[in-house]
């Protein structure tokens, strides 16, 4: 994100009015790692470096590396929770908080972080994410089922229309949950989730999926038979990129392999990092479907009961 100069000084006025120099290059290092402030100052070690260039060699650092936003949070949690056992109080902590929402993000009190407020914006990083940062993320993996078959079977207009409904359907159920859509092919997509209950989000996005493509299938389809779907996800770390064919990490091969391999047409699949911390409800409506390498998978499908 863009940080204006009125939010900068800001943020400088807070530190040199709040914290000592030893405690900005403490709490700089929190967000920065090894970070020298006379190296970066120019300053010798024999001479203290006065407290506002002290802030303003921090926010600028802050600032130029990206993670701005988690500099706030972390001021926040600060406060909330104290430094190495003392308390601090953040004077202008308050305005900078409201500039932030006035710029179109939040503060989730789940997770103590700034993220994007989804009615006003929606980027694939929520706003937070920066290039080559490892995260755990639950990853949702869609693919249609027979897509070689489907796409010889019917006129183009025909197949994008249902492909199209598809589509739209997954990025509204995933972006409403603050999810997003990583990836998306001709027979299929990624999306990812972030926050404190994304497995459950995940799960809550994929039922509704599988519910309206049912329903779909039997009243609106343009297609003579059902538009079949398999999902699959799984929880666990991946370096996030702003390419996502840069994107690595086991999570995005293992949820692939769910998908592939584990998982049914018209049902969901999710392995045991997912299933750990599901509702009780939803966990209610899965059954065992596999063992693989000591790992347990569970699946979700539609069942209709016959009546008699």
């Amino acid at each position: 994100m863009r940080i204006r100069a009125r939010l900068r000084k800001l943020c400088i006025e807070t530190l040199a009015q709040s914290l000592d120099v030893h405690t900005m290059v403490v709490v700089a290092r929190r967000i920065l790692g090894n970070y020298d402030l006379n190296e970066r100052t120019g300053f010798p070690d024999s001479i203290p470096i006065p407290t506002q260039d002290a802030a303003r060699q921090v926010v600028e650092d802050i600032v130029g590396s990206g993670n701005f936003l988690a500099f706030v949070s972390l001021l926040m949690q600060i406060q909330q929770n104290g430094l190495i056992g003392r308390s601090y109080r953040f004077t202008g902590l308050q305005e900078i908080y409201d500039q932030l929402i006035k710029a179109g993000y939040i503060f989730d009190y789940g997770t103590l972080q700034f993220v994007e407020d989804t009615d006003r914006r929606k980027t694939r990083n929520w706003g937070v994410l920066q290039p080559g940062e490892m995260r755990t993320f639950t990853l949702l993996r869609l693919d249609i089922a027979g897509n070689s078959l489907l796409v010889r079977r019917y006129p183009p207009e025909r197949i994008e229309e249902t492909y199209a409904h598809l589509r739209q359907l997954l990025r509204r159920e995933v972006e409403r949950r603050n999810g997003r859509i990583w990836s998306w092919e001709g027979d299929g997509g990624l999306a990812a989730f972030i926050d404190q209950d994304r497995n459950n989000k995940a799960f809550a996005a994929s039922m509704v999926v599988l519910h309206d493509m049912f329903l779909y299938n039997l009243l609106d389809s343009p297609l003579e038979e059902p538009l079949r779907i398999r999902i699959a996800l799984h929880s666990g770390l991946c370096e996030y990129q702003n390419r996502f064919e840069d994107m690595s990490g086991e999570a995005l091969n293992v949820v692939s392999e769910i998908e592939a391999n584990l998982t049914a047409p018209d049902s969901m699949t999710l392995s045991d990092a997912v299933y750990g911390s599901l509702d009780r409800l939803y966990a209610a409506r899965l059954a065992p479907v596999a063992e693989r390498h000591g790992h347990r998978y569970y699946q979700y499908q539609i069942r209709l009961e016959e009546t008699r």
